[in-house]
């Protein structure tokens, strides 16, 4: 090793604070964050969408959304409700609006070319807007890493975690009873869009210990290809 090499890493101080680890994004809310994509793709077990989310911080965000229910939920019709609506919260939040949901949907033949309708609509510079998003916990902990993680949001099953950017007057400050809500407020009393309920605050998505509680969801998680039920042709 060169003498350059060992001279820098001996120079090394205690309270360098470059050697401290980093760590993963932080639950709750982030504002001033950007899509950085939102990209259509046939997956391992099924069609689904690449969501990625880069924050002020500069760290990066992502998960997986499916686009077909899983064959075991028990209301198909609910579940792939609820992915639509997931689609239409997350492009409203870079400018689409209802008219443009509906005039792009109001001829489909089938829901896979429904969904299709709706993934068009992203604008070119999604990527240039501006959002304020909420992190939440993972449902089970990592089986490799023993502990879990935070994440984007899959579905609309806690509620709004993405709307277009609202300029604090001062700054957000979260507002907390727990088990019961989360709120946030700025300097002037006003709140932010996106709260979290009491429903949220018991659930698995308010908590970073594994409890073991949860039984998995059936609602949109991704099906494998061989159980996969759907006629439509992705």
């Amino acid at each position: 090793m060169a003498n350059e090499n060992l001279k820098g890493i001996f120079g090394t101080k205690a309270e360098d604070k470059n050697l401290e680890a980093k760590g993963g994004v932080n639950f709750g809310l982030h504002t001033n964050a950007t899509i950085e994509q939102f990209e259509f793709e046939q997956g391992q077990f099924g069609p689904q969408m690449i969501f990625k989310v880069k924050l002020k911080s500069g760290s990066e965000t992502m998960t997986w959304i499916p686009l077909q229910p899983h064959q075991e939920a028990k209301d198909q019709e609910a579940e792939m409700m609820n992915i639509v609506a997931t689609l239409k919260h997350i492009l409203k939040s870079v400018g689409c609006t209802d008219e443009q949901f509906d005039k792009a949907t109001e001829q489909v033949s089938s829901y896979s070319q429904g969904i299709k309708a709706l993934i068009a609509l992203l604008p070119k510079d999604f990527n240039t807007k501006p959002v304020d998003v909420f992190i939440e916990w993972q449902q089970k902990a990592s089986e490799k890493a023993g502990r879990k993680f935070t994440t984007l949001p899959k579905n609309m099953k806690g509620g709004q975690f993405i709307v277009p950017h609202v300029e604090p007057v001062g700054q957000w400050t979260e507002k907390r009873v727990e088990g019961e809500y989360i709120k946030f407020v700025d300097d002037a009393n006003n709140e932010h869009p996106i709260s979290k309920s009491a429903s949220f605050m018991m659930s698995f998505r308010a908590k970073e210990i594994d409890e073991n509680a949860e039984k998995p969801v059936g609602g949109s998680s991704p099906a494998s290809s061989k159980e996969a039920a759907t006629e439509d042709t992705w």
